[in-house]
């Protein structure tokens, strides 16, 4: 507004569910992180991958390149194109989403993997994001790890539960049906533009 914009709205990211939805596939890891690049979330890896999988006798697999950081006892994959993403996010029992830390402060702002899990009904545990009760509902939809506590305790908390879970998974995938696909954002869109501009 301050360049001589008349008007500004957020259109978030979201999720094609006719390229994300459950594989149904066999669950043979325990906890998979996907990402490109390490840059301003190395403190997020460390804390939510490197150091749990060295305290839990779980399967860590991560996926992706650029990760100039260290992983811990999890195996590494390499890069993962987009087709391959589901393969994976569908064998995991719990799938990370750690935000870069600019994207995790700044209220509102969105990812895209973060939808993408939900559309797939996995069971996410994320970095601390501001604003991220906007489209999940911590606890419920999502799982957040605090920053003051070992993320290890409740990994292990959820790898015991496979009922909880899948609950928090399904419940994802509703929220995600029925307020961010990419029609609801299109919708979102159409309405903006029709809307009338105050001079």
């Amino acid at each position: 507004l301050r360049l001589g914009a008349r008007r500004a709205h957020t259109l978030h990211f979201a999720a094609d569910p006719d390229l994300f939805f459950p594989t149904g596939a066999t669950q043979d890891v325990d906890v998979f992180f996907y990402a490109y690049g390490s840059e301003k979330r190395e403190a997020a890896i460390q804390r939510m991958v490197a150091q749990p999988s060295r305290d839990l006798s779980a399967r860590f697999v991560v996926g992706g390149a650029r990760l100039a950081v260290d992983l811990g006892r999890a195996d590494f994959v390499g890069p993962v194109p987009t087709s391959r993403l589901r393969h994976w996010a569908g064998r995991s029992r719990l799938n990370l989403n750690i935000v870069r830390r600019p994207h995790a402060v700044f209220s509102g702002s969105s990812c895209m993997r973060l939808f993408e899990l939900a559309a797939m009904a996995c069971c996410i545990v994320s970095n601390p994001i501001a604003g991220i009760e906007e489209w999940l509902e911590p606890g419920r939809e999502v799982v957040v790890a605090p920053e003051a506590e070992p993320a290890a305790g409740r990994y292990r908390d959820l790898l015991a539960d496979p009922g909880r879970r899948r609950e928090i998974g399904e419940a994802a995938r509703r929220r995600v049906l029925e307020e961010h696909t990419y029609r609801h954002r299109a919708r979102t869109l159409i309405s903006h533009l029709g809307k009338p501009v105050h001079r």
